[in-house]
């Protein structure tokens, strides 16, 4: 969403309508990852992944204002797309630079937190 606010296609709020607090949870999820991949290189028999896990499962809560807004930050695409020329110039460049990589559109990828949590 950066070359959204970068280019002055959306203010930081119509964008923060979009993704809500997403900046906060790649932040986490960051940190989380570093954790694993330094437990991962020092692996042995004996390691194990659970406390690395727990210790982490207080930030679950981090993604309320993420879900409880996802509906919401879809129909503002859709408005966005719609009202402001330069979001629907962006979104056609993104998505087809997804499609020769993971071929995920931004909706698909907006939707994956949402999905992650109902697993965990």
């Amino acid at each position: 969403m950066t070359p959204l606010v970068d280019q002055k296609v959306l203010t930081s709020s119509e964008v923060f309508s979009l993704v809500a607090n997403l900046d906060a949870l790649v932040a986490l999820h960051r940190v989380f990852l570093a954790q694993l991949e330094a437990r991962v290189s020092t692996w042995s028999d004996t390691s194990s992944l659970h406390d690395v896990f727990a210790e982490r499962t207080g930030f679950l809560v981090e993604y309320q204002p993420y879900m409880s807004g996802y509906g919401r930050s879809m129909l503002y695409l859709a408005y966005f797309v719609r009202k402001y020329k330069g979001v629907s110039e962006v979104l056609r460049e993104f998505n087809a630079l997804q499609r020769k990589t993971t071929k995920l559109t931004v909706e698909s990828l907006l939707i994956m937190p949402v999905q992650r949590c109902e697993v965990w």
